[in-house]
């Protein structure tokens, strides 16, 4: 290494040791990347490696030395909530802006004077014009905003996204974008740095509830998106096309068709060749459709009348893409808030597609989860279900739960939710972002 390199090397060691003295609960994320030198780049990371370009890092640090300590923080915030491993699924344009402003908005929230004063005002203008319009500062949350409603922000911004894009910039997102080509980065090496970072987050934010509880008289509570972000990212979220297709099928399962079975021809071979039945090939018949399958909806007051239509509407195109549907499905649509307010009983997937294009819900009160096990309960008691899958829970999670758990699989499904949300443990739990419920 030569001597501008080695000066460059040790330019990031002095702002990343002085980031720590600021933010020691962020030790481990601002430790986690390897410096290297890589001269087409000029600052960036690939959630591997923290890369940089020589001439640029000693030609900012002689600008101003707070510059390149608020960059490398900026380039951190990137790894710790994943923002490279995310980008291949995403429109380049709207991902790499919606990274910078979210990374720019956690950077501003922990009020450190000298790091905020590095980041153009401009940036707070429209990262508080995006909060009137966002209820959280997630990067999913800003990108989806960004790419539905681009004139608008546009428009209310004074600004063209790619200006924007140019004044939120820190660093190269290049990098990002080459992730899913390189062989290092396969499928289980992707998923493998996935959980480092997430158990990093994890770690950071143990340190910094308690940095927050040790000090927090003196220098505050950590800032609500950071705090709100690493949550969300932390817990477990998942594919609901995929969950629902597994929850709502019976295991498979190999028995006896009554229908089918001859007992004087079974029995005929057994006395003819002792040990030898006479078995008809119809005799035993595969049994993994789904028969009979609940969809409670919580229509209290506190739940958007718009994710609940989504909620339905993509409930239904994932079931009527299965081939796991018996001719004899039945599925009940109840509505409850504190009391069942409606339940549709749908015998097919022609009629449950009639019901939700006239579908009206019905209730707005407070939430009670038990009259919905109370009524299901009854249901199977009276031998209204053949053989009940399950039962799926639509709900924005704040009520009361049943203190005895059902005899059947239950799953409550939360859609935006900012907080983790307690259900017992006899219950699955899901987390969606608001896009997983678009209709393909």
């Amino acid at each position: 290494m030569d001597k501008k390199g080695y000066l460059a090397s040790e330019v990031l060691k002095v702002c990343r040791n002085q980031l720590y003295f600021k933010m020691r609960f962020m030790e481990q994320a601002l430790f986690y990347l390897v410096p290297e030198q890589k001269e087409e780049v000029f600052f960036g990371s690939d959630a591997k490696k923290l890369y940089y370009n020589t001439l640029y890092i000693l030609n900012k640090y002689r600008e101003c030395p707070d510059i390149v300590t608020c960059s490398l923080l900026h380039v951190v915030i990137h790894c710790l909530f994943q923002h490279p491993l995310q980008a291949g699924s995403h429109t380049r344009k709207y991902w790499d802006l919606a990274a910078d402003i979210a990374a720019a908005d956690v950077i501003k929230e922990f009020c450190i004077t000298d790091l905020v004063q590095c980041i153009p005002a401009g940036c707070f203008t429209i990262i508080n014009i995006l909060k009137r319009e966002i209820p959280l500062m997630s990067v999913n949350h800003i990108y989806h905003y960004l790419k539905d409603n681009e004139l608008h922000i546009e428009k209310l911004c004074g600004m063209e996204t790619g200006k924007m894009a140019d004044l939120f910039r820190m660093d190269c997102h290049d990098l990002w974008w080459h992730i899913a080509s390189r062989p290092q980065y396969n499928g289980n090496g992707t998923k493998r740095l996935s959980e480092e970072w997430k158990e990093t987050a994890e770690n950071v934010l143990f340190a910094g509830q308690k940095f927050a509880v040790q000090y927090g008289s003196i220098r505050g509570d950590l800032p609500g998106s950071f705090t709100q972000n690493i949550k969300k990212l932390v817990r477990d979220n998942y594919d609901y096309s995929s969950f629902l297709r597994k929850f709502a099928v019976m295991e498979e399962q190999m028995k006896i068709d009554a229908d089918e079975f001859d007992i004087v021809y079974y029995t005929y071979g057994l006395r003819q060749f002792k040990k030898i039945p006479l078995i008809e090939p119809l005799e035993y018949k595969e049994d993994y459709q789904i028969r009979d399958f609940v969809i409670a909806i919580d229509t209290s007051g506190s739940c958007s009348g718009e994710l609940v239509q989504k909620f339905i509407q993509k409930t239904y195109s994932i079931l009527k893409q299965t081939d796991n549907f018996s001719r004899k499905t039945v599925i009940h649509i109840i509505q409850c808030d504190a009391c069942i307010q409606e339940d549709y009983k749908a015998e097919s997937l022609q009629e449950l597609e009639k019901y939700i294009e006239n579908m009206q819900l019905k209730g707005f009160g407070g939430t009670d989860f038990c009259p919905v096990f109370q009524y299901v309960d009854k249901l199977i008691a009276d031998g209204s279900f053949t053989r009940l899958c399950g039962l799926v829970y639509f709900t924005d999670g704040y009520g009361k739960f049943p203190k005895k758990p059902p005899g059947y699989k239950t799953a409550f499904v939360f859609v935006d939710s900012e907080n983790d949300i307690y259900v017992p443990p006899w219950a699955m739990k899901l987390y969606l972002d608001g896009q997983a419920l678009e209709v393909d």
